[in-house]
């Protein structure tokens, strides 16, 4: 089991609690909040109540009046939500591309997100035992509040996976908003490998349906391009990254043609000439003059 989970959940619930959607909580929800019932992207939902004002006492109901849940979605949701912040126009939202020198800020995103550090979300590992079947977080914004009295035992019944103390109260940190850190297990203190880190960090950037990552150089030519088209499409995109690449590859073409011209001219041997040319393709620092 994930080190972020109790393996033995205590009886009553608890703060961090993950509940899932079954008939009674169907029934719930179109009782107390359709919207939250009709769409099925809100799969699961993670109880933010405090645990002492939900523990019940000498068999009585919790001493909470309400209990405040909020919704859980795929990971993937809150990535591609990340990703539209990097994208500075709509042209790169509607067509799903980005400029690479971004990249770093989602890998920074996920390394934040994994540790519980960015605001308004709660990561949630992938628990195949308890049928979590993917990475999901919790969407702190989005919570609503439930009568106990009423909703108490439906909650209970439907919970599949507890927090573990520790992060139970960096949930109740990241929901109140305190200004303090509380210190829990990272993923690369002692539970994960560094390398296993940061391949989840990077991930998404890796991702060729998540969006499409171009040169800086190549992403402003495009840009360009596209915001002089009234209307333009993916189809349009393709056309311009296509067109931009050619172009650079032209241009270096035509300087490496001069260059080995001069040094036949200069009566260089042309085995010389031809190593010269390969090692000029070759480095790095040369190509950039053509981005």
């Amino acid at each position: 089991m994930h080190f972020t989970y109790e393996a033995q959940p205590r009886s009553d619930l608890q703060q961090g609690d993950l509940i899932q959607r079954t008939e009674a909580v169907e029934a719930l929800l179109r009782e107390v909040h359709p919207h939250y019932f009709q769409s099925p992207n809100y799969r699961y939902f993670l109880v933010l109540t405090q645990s002492c004002d939900l523990a019940r006492r000498d068999g009585k109901a919790c001493s909470g009046r309400y209990i405040t849940i909020a919704a859980v979605r795929p990971l993937r949701t809150a990535i591609e939500r990340e990703v539209q912040k990097l994208q500075h126009t709509d042209i790169e939202r509607r067509l799903g591309f980005c400029s690479n020198d971004r990249q770093a800020k989602l890998t920074q995103f996920m390394e934040r997100l994994l540790n519980n550090n960015e605001d308004d979300y709660f990561y949630l590992h992938r628990e195949q035992s308890a049928g979590l079947v993917e990475d999901h977080c919790a969407f702190l914004q989005l919570s609503i509040a439930l009568r106990a009295q009423t909703h108490y035992a439906t909650l209970l019944a439907a919970r599949i996976l507890s927090l573990k103390e520790s992060f139970q109260h960096k949930l109740g940190y990241l929901v109140g908003s305190l200004y303090s850190r509380v210190g829990t297990e990272d993923w690369l203190e002692k539970q994960q490998e560094a390398v296993q880190f940061r391949e989840l960090t990077q991930q998404p950037a890796k991702d060729p349906d998540l969006v499409l990552w171009l040169d800086k150089d190549v992403h402003k030519k495009v840009l360009d391009t596209l915001k002089a088209l009234p209307d333009p499409k993916p189809e349009d995109l393709q056309k311009a990254i296509a067109e931009t690449v050619k172009s650079r590859e032209t241009r270096k073409g035509e300087v490496l043609s001069i260059i080995a011209n001069v040094l036949s001219d200069l009566s260089v041997p042309d085995d010389t000439v031809r190593k010269v040319r390969t090692r000029l393709e070759n480095r790095a620092d040369f190509a950039v003059k053509f981005k």
